[in-house]
């Protein structure tokens, strides 16, 4: 068996050079621009959207579209949108009780041998 050899000493590598960068050369660090995607509640509609943002950090899509949000105000306004509670509704008393058990299986259930 060969003995292992020292490992060579290996000269440290140069710092790649940094430039400064314009302005405009940059995007936006996710510090500045928040979260990915991001959530917000519109009060008028007592609804959360949720926001993605692009490589500019402006919002590129939401959830629901934005169509989707006029439509949702338009209803609003005509008064054919469902209104949001933030309350659920108490279960009725029969739902509280439990399910009866099966009944236990007589022997005169079972087939004869």
């Amino acid at each position: 068996m060969q003995p292992i050899s020292p490992i060579a000493a290996v000269a440290p590598r140069a710092a790649p050079a940094v430039h400064p960068a314009t302005p405009g050369d940059a995007a936006p660090s996710p510090a500045a621009t928040g979260p990915n995607p991001r959530l917000r509640v519109d009060p008028a509609l007592n609804m959360v959207v949720v926001e993605f943002r692009g490589a500019d950090g402006g919002v590129a899509r939401t959830l629901p579209t934005e169509q989707e949000l006029r439509d949702y105000r338009a209803a609003q306004r005509r008064g054919e949108a469902p209104q949001a509670s933030s309350v659920m509704p108490r279960p009725s008393a029969a739902a509280l009780q439990p399910e009866s058990a099966p009944a236990a299986a007589s022997s005169s259930a079972l087939p004869a041998r």
